[in-house]
Formats: C-alpha cells, structure tokens, sequence
C-alpha cells in the first residue's frame, strides 16, 4: 500500500527537482489552508527563500520574501533564527546603508536565539562594508568560523589582506585550506550568507 506524500512532502520535492512554480503553487497552498501549522511555517520559509533567490516565474520579490519572513522571525529556536536571518539578507538587498540598525538588530537576535552562523557571517559583512569597522568583521568572521562555517575564515583573512597583513592573511588561508574539509564533513556544504 502507498502511503500518500503530504502535501510538505510534495512541495519540498517540486522545490529540490527544480519545478519551482509547481512548489509555489503547493506552498501557496499550504500556507492558505493550514496557518500556524508547523506544515505551514516550513512552507512559509520555502516561499521566502523562493521569493529572495528569484526562483519563481515572478523572479525575486524582496517586498513578499521580507514578508514571509517577518511572518517566521517571531518563531523560536532555529526557523526563528533563520528568519530573523532572512531578514535581515533582503533588507541588505533592498539597501543596506538605509536599514543597517534594521540589519544589525536581526542579526544579533537570530545569533543571540541559535548561534546563527550566518548571521554572524552578514553581522562581519555590514561591520566590514557598511560601518567600515574591521576590526568588528573580523570578531564576526572568525566567531562564523569557531561556529563552523568555513567562510568565516574565509572572510577573516580577506580583511587582513586588505589591511596588509599578509602573513596573518596567510596563515588564515592555510588554516582554513585544512580545516574546511572537515567543517564540511561535519556541517556539509553551505553558502556564506544563506
């Protein structure tokens, strides 16, 4: 007997097969019929993602991803940090100069909630390219780092080679040429900021 999939289960196997507005659809869906369902939160931060990435026939819409994920930020634990991450990515796309105490505030929520690395990861960003305060991104890349992304490091030895420090820029470098195998057995491959 074949158990039928749920319609989650059909929406994240559209989403992982590419059939992106067949996802939206089904997501629509979900989100519509069953609100506040966990069902509906995890469709809710699939459209979200959708909507920022430019995936659907619609192509990115910043204004409905912000949405959705304003919707989530006020989950706990780690869809809530996620979304508070979200966030603060669109409001980065939408102008970061404009929203920095916006950006600055989600992200310290979501990494004060679940220890974001990601939001540690735009947290060094907005310090290195809006604030201009290196010395800040580098406390954020490499806290992105000791939280397991390699790209933390990554980042940390940009900022030394920009400030000419070449050996420390150096030793960063090999360090996460060693180190970044085993992060990604552990942690498996993840984008910097998403």
């Amino acid at each position: 007997m074949n158990a039928k999939k749920s319609p989650i289960s059909l929406a994240k196997c559209a989403y992982a097969s590419k059939d992106f507005d067949r996802a939206k659809i089904l997501l629509d869906r979900i989100v519509s019929e069953t609100p506040g369902t966990m069902e509906a939160k995890a469709a809710r931060y699939l459209r979200a993602r959708g909507y920022e990435d430019g995936n659907f026939t619609c192509g990115t819409n910043l204004d409905e991803a912000y949405e959705d994920y304003v919707s989530l930020s006020e989950s706990k634990g780690i869809l809530g940090s996620l979304a508070m991450t979200g966030c603060a990515r669109v409001l980065y796309s939408k102008g970061a100069r404009e929203n920095v105490r916006e950006i600055l505030d989600r992200c310290h929520e979501a990494q004060s909630l679940h220890s974001n690395p990601k939001a540690m990861m735009l947290l060094g960003l907005v310090h290195e390219e809006i604030i201009h305060d290196s010395a800040s991104a580098k406390k954020w890349y490499l806290m992105a780092y000791k939280a397991g992304l390699p790209w933390g490091l990554r980042y940390y030895a940009g900022v030394q080679l920009k400030e000419k420090k070449y050996i420390r820029a150096f030793l960063a470098h090999v360090l996460v040429f060693v180190t970044s195998p085993i992060l990604v057995l552990i942690y498996g491959i993840r984008s910097p900021f998403k």
